[in-house]
């Protein structure tokens, strides 16, 4: 009885399979043959497609007006979806971003104060610096210029005497000079008051 009952239920499963593959062979053989009757005709197909959305188009109109409060209702859902996500992330990234940046402005604020605190305390002490070395820099520059006048006045010194021993020798030229024009006007009228030989009067017969 069991082992009947056992082939009778593969019977029934083979058939059922096989119903399946002929369902599945005759549904491929019709889109096959649809397939090719829209390769074959298909300016025809282009052409009924065209007509039939003219003539569904109030259709598909009214179908539009009724749909889009559906549409508006999913869009409005969909983005209360996304907003509360949205909310907690933003909430989580601004509290974290809010504490990171007070502990960034309050060391960044130290930071200065404590570097406002060595420029200042440098100043003062470079203050300092300078007050205990002032009599140094008075004495060094009183001593450069005491150097310095004491320079100038000895080059003006020297030219004081470059100018009075080129006055001498201006003078001395000066009382040299007559006499050296009186010597000169005597030796030319000396050469002026010589006679003048001929080569006939100096010419002497040799001796024999």
């Amino acid at each position: 009885m069991n082992m009947a009952v056992a082939a009778s239920h593969e019977k029934l499963r083979s058939l059922q399979g096989q119903v399946d593959r002929l369902r599945h062979s005759d549904a491929m053989r019709k889109i096959k043959k649809i397939k090719r009757y829209i390769q074959k005709h298909c300016i025809c197909v282009a052409v009924l497609g065209i007509i039939a959305l003219v003539a569904l188009s109030p259709f598909l109109l009214i179908l539009a007006v009724v749909m889009a409060p559906l549409f508006f209702l999913l869009l409005c859902s969909l983005m209360a979806f996304l907003v509360i996500p949205f909310s907690f992330v933003f909430g989580f990234v601004f509290n974290c971003s809010l504490v990171v940046f007070t502990v960034a402005a309050s060391c960044y604020l130290l930071y200065r104060i404590t570097r406002l605190t060595i420029r200042l305390i440098h100043t003062c002490l470079t203050y300092i610096h300078d007050i205990a070395s002032c009599p140094r820099i008075i004495y060094q520059y009183t001593k450069s210029s005491i150097c310095e006048l004491f320079s100038q006045f000895t080059a003006a010194q020297q030219s004081m005497n470059v100018q009075e021993s080129d006055s001498d020798s201006n003078s001395e030229l000066e009382d040299i000079e007559p006499d050296y024009r009186d010597r000169e006007a005597k030796l030319y009228e000396a050469l002026v008051s010589r006679p003048q030989f001929t080569g006939r009067d100096t010419f002497e017969p040799f001796q024999y």
